[in-house]
């Protein structure tokens, strides 16, 4: 037997006794040689899940874009919602951390300051204008847009990379 410590005969028999499954499990195991008791030991077992998710390749600061693979981690170690698609760091992350929406966001479809097209389509009847993104945005989300030929901000959904229909 290994974990203990100690050396167990071969053919002795390990008898446990205790509930493992608590929050401060204690378990009691007894030797058992010949059918006589000639040990007893207490454990204090601990149980670690393992899952899979994904983790930093690489340190990256906030801001940086992240390069993951995915490892089995500790389920304890995962603070936050596992994300998937091109991240961007909030924060520093170390090689080998999980990432997670605590630590991580989705890189922008659109970022602030880019300049777009808005429209407005009503049946075959298309207007287009010149328009700059005044946040990051996200494809189908609402963004708040300026519109170059007005100077007017509005309120629109990314649609398509470079394109905003106005609300």
């Amino acid at each position: 037997y290994t974990g203990l410590g100690v050396q167990v005969p071969a053919d002795a028999t390990l008898v446990w006794d205790g509930l493992p499954c608590r929050s401060n499990p204690s378990v009691r195991l007894t030797v058992v040689e010949h059918g006589v008791p000639t040990n007893r030991y207490t454990v204090r077992p601990r149980l670690e899940i393992l899952v899979p998710a994904p983790v930093a390749r690489a340190r990256v600061e906030a801001g940086q874009l992240i390069l993951v693979e995915t490892r089995q981690v500790p389920l304890s170690s995962l603070k936050g919602e596992v994300i998937e698609g091109e991240l961007l760091a909030r924060t520093t992350i170390e090689a080998g951390q999980p990432v997670t929406s605590s630590n991580a966001r989705l890189s922008p479809d659109g970022r602030k300051g880019e300049s777009v097209v808005l429209f407005v389509q009503s049946g075959s009847l298309l207007i287009e204008a010149p328009g700059t993104l005044q946040a990051d945005a996200t494809y189908g989300q609402p963004v708040r847009v300026v519109n170059e030929a007005t100077r007017t901000v509005l309120t629109g959904v990314l649609e398509e990379p470079g394109r905003v229909r106005i609300l």
